[in-house]
């Protein structure tokens, strides 16, 4: 993909969230993502709006 075209919709709903965050008093944002194929270009696209890794989750199903 064009380097130009990356900031799609994900990153404009990243910032219309950011924003609403703000309007809110917000002074913090904490955002979550379910594990994927597309795992390393979200990763990218929040390490480019400044956020920063702070943890990994994994769950098992005992139910199985």
């Amino acid at each position: 993909v064009d380097p130009a075209h990356r900031f799609g919709v994900g990153g404009l709903l990243l910032s219309e969230m950011e924003t609403a965050a703000r309007r809110a008093g917000a002074r913090k944002m904490i955002a979550g993502t379910m594990a994927g194929r597309r795992d390393a270009a979200v990763a990218r696209l929040y390490a480019r709006r400044g956020y920063c890794a702070v943890e990994n989750s994994f769950i098992k199903d005992l139910a199985a």
